[in-house]
């Protein structure tokens, strides 16, 4: 790492921060002390908070449609025999109105036109994911974070109006845009965490932070539910949420920047930890031939889009398939559809750890680590929405193959997630950014097959999506399990700086800071 800044401010005694002079560092230190246990806080903490709060807003901004449009629409009305063909209505405990009359009006949108406006997000999440993944790259992540968490939080606060005064298509449009904003989150995280994470706090912290989705499912579910059943209303959902992103972004932009070398504030021993044990990245010309040539980064695209395939079939149309299918009301979808991501959160904290420690303490190969659990993650919780799909009404057995399933999918944040982490430093958020694209094109793939394919909500069309997904998974997994590396690659290798320690082989998370500050 680079000298330090001369106009940086240390963090010591009683000097304050300069975008809060009105609050001496000791008591600001103090208080965080308070709340972690009697120790400092580091500045890759607030980054590692902030992001996830990023991650759960976008995706709050992301699915909150799915479960509201169950509310916005009519439902279709279906022949005696596709009656037949699915559960049967709960005949006590449970009580489906139809609200003709919510706030907000109900419109006449057919299977089809729902899953366009499902899928189209992932059009614009699409077409700017490697522009953004570059933009990061050149010009820091956190501007481009913030201005793409703006777009998608305005964007979500336009959805009422735009729903109700013009047409559905108007709306589709509006979902490209958020994709379009948040295309620069996924990329940017990242390279936050290449240039924050030391190698040996990468998977559990990667883990936890990159598995923010579920959380952000889960904030996306429940309230919404909540909003639909108390208020009877749809449109407070969008401008609750897009009223949070804009208040997030203004404290991302105070309190995150791009890396240490540009951090006005962090304390030198923090500076100093981190100096011997993350490279930092260095601006160079892209060797695009040599990234789109290289078998590695096309085994992760194959495998991102297999994954994401799955993942989007769950997070997508999960809430429907309960809705629709296991005739469960809307807000008690809301809240069952949390219990998968409840569970890929925790399951990302623990096979994290695992991974983690198996790196440090047990010295098994990284590469080993990326594939055992990339192979896991992708092929256990396909063939668990298989079955959940033929236990047919057990509603029960349902639920707990999704959730089993995702706790196993949790440990791809510690496999190819952090894959490309390994194979570079200078071009992680263009990477990240071209892998993640493939994930855009499941995004949108998926709920489009699945509304043509269960058109009509029948258990063997569910089976047809189930069996797809699986073949999917299959075939994705295959390249990164033969091409799967666990260092840098030569188109990578810029310079001729050695590469730093892993980190220290207790394998403590120093996330936190010992270091007395008064």
């Amino acid at each position: 790492m680079p000298p330090k800044d001369d106009n940086r401010s240390n963090i010591s005694g009683t000097e304050t921060i300069e975008f809060l002079r009105c609050i001496p560092v000791n008591l600001y230190c103090h208080c965080l002390r308070c709340v972690c246990c009697g120790r400092a806080t580091t500045h890759r903490l607030v980054m590692v908070l902030l992001i996830m709060t990023g991650i759960i807003l976008c995706y709050t901004h992301r699915v909150c449609l799915s479960l509201a449009i169950t509310e916005m629409t009519i439902p279709v009305n279906r022949t005696k025999a596709d009656v037949a063909n699915s559960c049967p209505m709960p005949t006590s405990g449970i009580d489906r109105p139809v609200i003709m009359d919510i706030e907000g009006g109900k419109f006449h949108w057919d299977e089809q036109t729902q899953s366009l406006l499902l899928g189209s997000f992932y059009i614009g999440y699409l077409l700017t994911n490697i522009p953004a993944g570059y933009l990061c790259d050149r010009f820091g992540a956190k501007w481009v974070v913030t201005i793409g968490c703006f777009i998608s939080s305005v964007c979500t606060l336009a959805i009422p109006p735009m729903t109700i005064y013009t047409s559905w298509h108007f709306v589709v449009g509006l979902r490209v845009l958020t994709g379009f904003g948040q295309a620069p989150i996924y990329p940017g995280a990242t390279l936050l965490m290449a240039r924050w994470i030391p190698d040996a706090e990468r998977a559990l912290v990667g883990g936890v932070v990159l598995s923010s989705l579920s959380i952000g499912t889960i904030v996306g579910n429940i309230p919404t539910a909540f909003i639909l059943e108390n208020m009877k209303s749809w449109v407070w959902v969008f401008y609750i949420y897009g009223i949070a992103g804009i208040v997030f972004c203004v404290l991302f932009t105070i309190f995150v920047y791009s890396s240490p070398q540009v951090h006005p504030y962090i304390t030198d021993e923090e500076y100093e930890y981190l100096q011997v044990r993350i490279a930092v990245g260095e601006k160079h010309k892209v060797p695009w031939k040599a990234i789109l040539s290289d078998w590695t980064v096309w085994g992760c695209i194959i495998c991102q889009f297999g994954n994401d395939y799955t993942l989007f079939t769950v997070i997508t149309n999960f809430p429907k398939y309960l809705n629709d299918v296991l005739k469960f009301t809307s807000k008690q979808a809301g809240l069952l559809v949390c219990i998968p991501q409840v569970a890929l959160f925790v399951g990302s904290v623990t096979f994290g750890t695992i991974t983690d420690a198996m790196v440090v303490h047990c010295r098994v190969k990284k590469v080993t680590v990326r594939v055992i659990n990339t192979f896991m993650a992708t092929m256990v919780p396909t063939v668990l929405l298989l079955v959940c799909c033929k236990l047919r009404c057990n509603r029960i057995g349902a639920i707990s193959a999704i959730t089993c399933g995702m706790i196993t999918k949790s440990m791809f944040y510690g496999g190819l997630k952090v894959s490309i982490i390994d194979i570079t430093k200078h071009h992680t958020g263009l990477v990240a950014a071209i892998v993640n694209a493939a994930g855009g094109v499941a995004g949108f793939i998926a709920p489009y097959t699945i509304g043509n394919v269960a058109s009509e909500n029948t258990f063997e069309q569910w089976d047809l999506v189930a069996y797809i997904s699986l073949g999917i998974s299959v075939v994705s997994i295959i390249p990164y399990a033969l091409f799967c590396k666990a260092e840098r690659k030569i188109w990578d290798h810029h310079d001729n700086v050695p590469e730093p320690e892993e980190g220290e082989k207790t394998g403590c998370i120093k996330i936190f800071s010992c270091v007395n500050r008064h």
